[in-house]
């Protein structure tokens, strides 16, 4: 019975020769597009997911509404002042914490004159980002000042020999340098929002990098980022943050005048890694996903197929 089925079937293909061409070609187009749509919403969907327990990384984004003398808006800078209080006040709440900061740096005897993301960070950066370590050690790049660790793809830019133990000369963006040992080859997983190819710690000894403006470095744009112990709820610990903005938070006292509170003018929300690429802060929309245009696709890929 299935033999002449198929029989019958291919003699019709064969007396409407057009027809069967062109839902043959509808399909193999159909399809085609369904491929390549699914690929690129798959792809915006994963981004930052390949973090090991990337549900609990987050970072500090601050608003501020309606200070007197001071522009409305987000930002992820947090004063040097505040860091310190956030952890000791969250202790409960949170496994491990790390200051970042990054700007623009390169190998001064590279091939390529382009600048790459050059990050600084505390110690425990590797127990929040957990990288995959190529050649040498992590821990080593950030045990002490002088040490750097190379992401994979940009370390052929001096040579393909470079290795743990060789000591390279970086230039930052404002033309000052540093030498360092390199400690470690790291590999980046694909698809995050945090990018860059220079990792070292967050010390005064690079400093000079910034020659003399100093105004520049980390110590005015650092950010936050902690890593929230098992089964504590974001949306549980957001709401934790205006008792400890009214608590800490006294810069704006004068400003508000008697019987304001700063919670009502200032929030902090912990944004997890997963949510950056659709809801980006400042500069970073350049690189952010369009959520309506992977939701447009979506539904076309849906239609489609």
């Amino acid at each position: 019975m299935p033999r002449l089925f198929f029989a019958g079937a291919f003699r019709n293909r064969l007396r409407h020769k057009v027809q069967s061409l062109i839902n043959l070609a509808s399909l193999a187009i159909g399809l085609t597009v369904f491929g390549f749509t699914f690929i690129y919403v798959k792809q915006e969907l994963s981004y930052d997911r390949a973090w090991p327990d990337a549900e609990r990384i987050h970072r500090l984004v601050i608003e501020q509404r309606g200070i007197p003398g001071l522009r409305d808006g987000l930002s992820n800078i947090v004063a040097p002042g505040d860091y310190p209080r956030m952890l000791e006040y969250f202790a409960p709440q949170i496994d491990k914490a790390t200051r970042l900061s990054s700007f623009g740096a390169r190998f001064k005897d590279s091939t390529s004159t382009n600048m790459t993301a050059m990050m600084v960070a505390d110690p425990e950066f590797p127990e929040i980002f957990q990288l995959e370590v190529v050649a040498g050690g992590l821990g080593r790049a950030l045990s002490g000042p002088g040490f750097i660790a190379i992401e994979e793809s940009y370390a052929p830019t001096l040579g393909n020999n470079l290795a743990p133990g060789h000591r390279v000369l970086i230039l930052s963006s404002l033309d000052g340098e540093l030498e360092y040992e390199v400690a470690a080859i790291y590999r980046l997983p694909e698809e995050i929002s945090v990018r860059f190819s220079l990792l070292t710690l967050m010390h005064e000894s690079s400093l000079p990098l910034f020659g003399a403006r100093r105004d520049l470095s980390w110590e005015n744009r650092i950010q936050a980022w902690l890593k929230l112990k098992p089964g504590v709820e974001t949306a549980t610990f957001n709401e934790m943050q205006s008792t400890y903005i009214d608590l800490a938070v006294t810069i704006y006292d004068e400003v508000l005048g008697a019987g304001k509170n700063i919670s009502d003018f200032l929030f902090y929300r912990w944004q997890p890694i997963t949510e950056i690429h659709f809801n980006p802060v400042d500069g970073e929309a350049r690189t952010a996903g369009d959520p309506a245009r992977v939701a447009t696709f979506a539904i076309v890929d849906l239609l489609v197929l």
